[in-house]
């Protein structure tokens, strides 16, 4: 059954309504997204397996624990390479991959045009990354391309989602689990999220 983390915490609030603001700067923006990509991916690597092992520090020989298998990102681009710079960021040693994707607005198909993906990718736990699931059609095409690979741990992480895309995607696949700060919702007739952040993309750099 998927699992919805909805990440309800007063600092994520505040930034989620600074995203909402029309007024906020491209570089406000931009800062926003990746603060908030840092807790999202936070919450979501609670669960992976760590292992032992010694190293020395200054003083004497210590026992950690470290990650036993480093995950990888696939961003859903363009949008989605802001969450996933922040996220290699945050697990420096992290695999990352890109998904060229998008939903064609006359026909409502999702087309690839590009991918590129870390060569050792399905014995781990995959972050899909995109800032927002409306109608839910362009992640379900990431995550059925993944599963076609054989990747069988899927996290998507989305600042928000709409309930519609939630249903629908969680439908589908119900192994996954998604992460997310609000679930909006409506769309409007162009997909958007109502009352959502707007474009994304144009937003992040500054393209509108």
């Amino acid at each position: 059954m998927t699992t919805i983390h909805l990440l309800n915490h007063p600092l994520l609030n505040h930034k989620l309504a600074r995203l909402r603001d029309k007024t906020t700067n491209a570089a406000e923006f931009r800062n926003l997204i990746n603060e908030i990509s840092r807790f999202l991916v936070y919450e979501a690597s609670r669960d992976l397996a760590t292992k032992t092992q010694s190293v020395q520090t200054p003083l004497a020989l210590s026992t950690v624990e470290v990650i036993e298998n480093i995950p990888a990102v696939v961003s859903i681009m363009r949008a989605g390479n802001g969450m996933m710079e922040a996220i290699n960021t945050t697990i420096p040693d992290i695999h990352s991959g890109h998904f060229g994707i998008y939903r064609e607005k006359l026909t409502g198909n999702t087309v690839e045009y590009y991918l590129k993906l870390p060569k050792d990718i399905k014995s781990k736990t995959v972050f899909v990354v995109d800032p927002m699931i409306g109608t839910g059609d362009t992640m379900m095409a990431a995550v059925k391309r993944l599963k076609k690979m054989g990747i069988e741990t899927i996290k998507c992480l989305v600042i928000l989602a709409s309930k519609h895309g939630i249903q629908k995607l969680t439908n589908a696949y119900p192994d996954i689990q998604i992460y997310t700060l609000s679930a909006d919702e409506e769309l409007d007739e162009n997909s958007y999220l109502v009352p959502g952040i707007g474009d994304v993309g144009d937003r992040y750099y500054n393209t509108k």
